[in-house]
C-alpha cells in the first residue's frame, strides 16, 4: 500500500464549481465514482479545499495499491466516467493528467504512532 498526498490549485473562481462537483460525486454519481476508485486501485480518498496566499487549493490524501499506477490507469481508461472525470480535472484545475504537472506531491512519508499504539519509545513506557 502507498500513501499519496497532493495540493492541487484550482483555477481562479472555480471553488464553487468544485464544491458542486464533490456533491455530485457523493450523490448522483457516487456508484460510478466508487467503481472508478476500485478500477484505479484507490482504497481511501479524502479531499479538502483551502486557501493559501490567495490561491484556492484542493488537498488530496489517497491510500492506494500502487501510487505509480493511479495516473496511468486513469489516463488509459476509456470508461465513460473516467473520461468525464479527466475533463472535470481539466476544467477545474487546468490539469491535463497526460502532461507532467507541478502540483505539490508528497509520497510515502512516515506516520508517528498514536498514543496507546504500543510503541515502546513513547514517554512513560
Amino acid at each position: 500500500m502507498a500513501v499519496v498526498a497532493a495540493a492541487i490549485p484550482l483555477l481562479p473562481g472555480k471553488g464553487e464549481e468544485w464544491r458542486r462537483w464533490v456533491q455530485e460525486l457523493q450523490g448522483s454519481r457516487h456508484a460510478e465514482y466508487a467503481a472508478s476508485r476500485n478500477r484505479l486501485g484507490i482504497h481511501f480518498e479524502r479531499n479538502w479545499i483551502g486557501m493559501v496566499q490567495g490561491v484556492e487549493l484542493v488537498f488530496v490524501y489517497l491510500v492506494a495499491e500502487d501510487s505509480a499506477q493511479i495516473s496511468m490507469r486513469l489516463i488509459n481508461s476509456s470508461h465513460p466516467f473516467d473520461c468525464w472525470y479527466r475533463k472535470k480535472l481539466q476544467a477545474l484545475h487546468g490539469l491535463d493528467i497526460t502532461q507532467p504537472h507541478r502540483s505539490l506531491l508528497l509520497e510515502d512519508g512516515f506516520t508517528w504512532p498514536m498514543p496507546g499504539s504500543g510503541d515502546s519509545t513513547q514517554e512513560g513506557k
